[in-house]
């Protein structure tokens, strides 16, 4: 009998045949034979979503000149690239520890890969793996417009990919960001855009466990998102904050969430305390300390702007 093995296949005779050394041999070219041709249906499996991967990774980066013969591509593969796109990006940023060398980098990534698509598709929903270099991105395709609710359930399902992500790669430390519908291969590009520029808005992952932020469509969110996306805006972030930011990350959070609410509500300690659900002397208090602490004044308005920027986007995720 001919048998698939952990590795090609194997095959037997029993030693009373006749003529044992012709049946070893032709068993021989029959083990040769069937492992090719198992070896060319996997191959005939994988093509298409090999294939659709790289093209994917072909229309982020090519230029306008070769979008008619890369969408015609996609007709050929059934992507249906003209409709309504959305694009995740998926970084490990300790992925040099986790895999020394280039080689099992690219493993682990390839790994990380396939995790994600197949956790993202698991509610039925078609995600496709697109290639890139040093980065996971998943792209959704949606021949009409998902409407603004689909990037709530988006955004729901990117952090169970992470979580599942997190459970299969013990140790990793991963964000994503999560671009807006876009139509067209523009809007496959500029939703890719969005992607990246939610990544870098969250920072660098920290070991509290993976994040994940959407770049929302419309409305100050989007215009502050764009901003903190610049390295520039990240580090004047970091110096209004830093004196907050050494208290730790849960005080941190509690003084950055008040100075914000104290910001937004014009400088009032009265309505302060109220979106708070706090004693307004005790709010008082802790916003006499948040000010000694940043050794600023609240009365400057170039600093409270500042400061309710920089609060703001600290708090985007």
């Amino acid at each position: 009998p001919v048998r698939p093995a952990s590795e090609g296949f194997s095959a037997s005779c029993p030693d009373s045949w006749a003529d044992g050394v012709v049946a070893r041999l032709a068993l021989a070219a029959l083990v040769g034979t069937a492992g090719r041709a198992e070896a060319l249906e996997r191959a005939r499996r994988e093509l298409p979503t090999r294939s659709r991967s790289e093209l994917l990774g072909e229309l982020l980066v090519a230029d306008d000149s070769r979008a008619g013969e890369l969408a015609e591509w996609a007709r050929h593969l059934e992507l249906p690239v003209h409709g309504w796109n959305s694009v995740v990006r998926i970084e490990l940023d300790n992925q040099a520890q986790l895999a020394p060398g280039e080689v099992a980098r690219v493993e682990l990534l390839a790994r990380a890969g396939e995790i994600a698509q197949r956790q993202a598709s698991a509610g039925g929903e078609r995600w496709y793996l697109a290639r890139a270099t040093g980065v996971v991105l998943l792209v959704r395709m949606s021949r009409s417009d998902p409407g603004p609710r689909a990037g709530r359930a988006d955004l729901e399902r990117v952090r169970g990919v992470l979580a599942e992500l997190a459970a299969r790669l013990p140790g990793a430390r991963l964000r994503a960001g999560l671009g807006s519908a876009h139509q067209g291969l523009a809007g496959l590009r500029a939703s890719a855009l969005e992607a990246r520029a939610a990544v870098r808005a969250l920072g660098r992952s920290s070991r509290e466990g993976p994040r994940a932020l959407a770049f929302d469509a419309v409305g100050v969110r989007r215009m502050l998102l764009e901003w903190y996306a610049s390295e520039t805006a990240q580090e004047a972030v970091r110096v209004e904050l830093g004196p907050l930011e050494r208290l730790g990350p849960a005080r941190a959070e509690v003084a950055i969430r008040t100075l914000r609410t104290y910001l937004d509500e014009q400088g009032s300690v009265v309505r302060t305390a109220a979106a708070l659900h706090l004693h307004r002397n005790a709010v008082a208090y802790r916003l006499q300390k948040i000010f000694d602490l940043l050794q600023l004044d609240p009365q400057d308005s170039d600093q409270r702007l500042a400061l309710q920027l920089a609060c703001r986007a600290r708090l985007l995720w």
